[in-house]
């Protein structure tokens, strides 16, 4: 499929084989984008976890109100 891609070992099972393949490739991929200008593929829940961290600054948390300050005891 992919020229340049050397197959160390060869499986007689083809799915181990295709594993073993499917690893190679994303060994290669890694390397080169270590090498490379690397942008990283975020998940939706950790790209919303991220847009919150930048657009909301830490903010105060909330306690639970024990009570009305501003009445009075009578």
């Amino acid at each position: 499929m992919v020229a340049g891609l050397q197959q160390q070992e060869v499986h007689p099972n083809k799915n181990i084989q295709h594993s073993l393949d499917l690893w190679e490739r994303v060994r290669e991929y890694d390397k080169r984008s270590a090498a490379g200008d690397f942008m990283p593929i975020l998940t939706r829940k950790q790209r919303q976890k991220l847009k919150l961290q930048q657009v909301l600054p830490k903010q105060p948390t909330k306690t639970r109100a024990r009570g009305d300050p501003h009445s009075t005891d009578q």
